[in-house]
């Protein structure tokens, strides 16, 4: 028997408030009770019910970092174990990078750009890893990545003018030297658009093509977190932010290609068409990658047992799969941060050609 049902109306009205608050908490510890929650089981598949307003399943919660390490299996652990020594590798990587950077660059505006950089595998690594091991930290995790993504795109071009001295010698270099702006992935279909000179305002507009995505990105992921914290679930506010993104990010993307195509020929010893080839890799198969293991996250593929499910257990193998494909491309990516084949590297001792004491007569361009 409930014990509110142990109460007439005529003797509930001589009741205290005090007595009210005690009667209710007692009801409530009751409707508590029948729930058997114990703290070593992850899966509960009691609904509970909160305010009379919403209904949740504590089985579609994901674990705490004190959960999954408790309840952990052989298949988590081992890969666990496995992306932490890669992330190992990755930071290992970075600091020798770093070494170079610091050691072998005289210009220090060009070093923390070119640190930038460097810096993308072992924070995608890092915060992949740390979200490996604490589950619900996921979305932090993939905010963090894509706004180093945005943050890159914008160094990426400083880095750029910077090695042409700036603008104005940028557009004194290329003199001469048209864009074309019909180029992938934007214009690539518009013929009718013409050709611009490589002047200082275009070289600043082109600029601002390429840098406006760090500032939308962190708008976005601010409006989202707003809906996320105020569980907003409009569908059709959502769609609308992830089209700007993804507008946002192929117009980036158009102005970095625009750029490097202009830049190439006068930059080949600065390794910056390479460069950019691991900028925009990376990023573009985080892009592909995401929403597909979002998808299958929906769909229960990632089912693996009792302590992640669904979207959850989808998140974590995108992150693993992250790990790898970090650790390579750091890797790959020391072949242009060796002293040996980047002109940045302008402290290397080289061998000078005797027409032009400044200019480097050999560089090694193996890459």
């Amino acid at each position: 028997m409930s014990a509110l049902k142990k109460f007439s109306p005529g003797r509930c009205i001589g009741l205290t408030a005090t007595s009210w608050l005690r009667i209710l908490r007692k009801h409530i510890s009751l409707n508590i009770l029948r729930i058997k929650m114990h703290r070593s089981n992850v899966i509960i598949d009691e609904k509970v019910q909160l305010n009379g307003t919403r209904s949740f399943s504590i089985s579609s919660l994901t674990p705490t970092a004190k959960e999954f390490a408790k309840n952990i299996t052989s298949l988590y652990l081992t890969f666990n174990i496995l992306c932490t020594i890669a992330v190992l590798l990755i930071v290992g990587n970075f600091f020798l990078h770093a070494y170079f950077i610091f050691k072998y660059i005289a210009k220090r505006s060009r070093a923390s750009k070119l640190l930038w950089l460097a810096g993308l595998y072992p924070t995608v690594g890092t915060v992949s890893v740390l979200a490996m091991w604490i589950p619900r930290s996921f979305s932090i995790s993939d905010m963090i990545i894509m706004l180093y993504f945005a943050r890159c795109l914008y160094v990426y071009v400083d880095y750029v003018i910077d090695c042409f001295g700036g603008r104005e010698k940028m557009s004194q270099a290329l003199a001469g030297v048209t864009i074309k702006m019909n180029t992938p992935p934007c214009c690539c279909c518009c013929s009718c658009l013409p050709d611009l000179p490589a002047t200082a305002k275009n070289i600043q507009w082109l600029s601002m093509l390429a840098k406006q995505n760090a500032l939308i990105r962190p708008f976005t992921f601010y409006i989202l977190a707003l809906l996320f914290v105020d569980d907003f679930n409009s569908k059709s506010i959502i769609f609308a932010v992830g089209i700007l993104t993804t507008v946002s990010s192929m117009v980036a993307f158009y102005g970095i290609t625009l750029f490097s195509k202009a830049a190439m020929p006068s930059l080949s010893h600065f390794k910056v068409d390479k460069l950019k080839i691991f900028v925009q890799t990376t990023i573009v198969l985080h892009s592909i990658q995401e929403p597909i293991f979002t998808n299958l996250g929906s769909y229960e593929v990632f089912d693996s047992g009792p302590l992640l499910h669904g979207p959850s257990a989808a998140s974590y193998w995108l992150h693993c799969l992250l790990i790898g494909e970090s650790l390579i491309m750091s890797l790959l990516s020391s072949l242009i941060f060796r002293p040996q084949v980047n002109a940045a590297f302008d402290r290397f001792p080289r061998k000078y050609s005797q027409s032009n004491p400044e200019e480097p007569a050999v560089i090694n361009d193996k890459f």
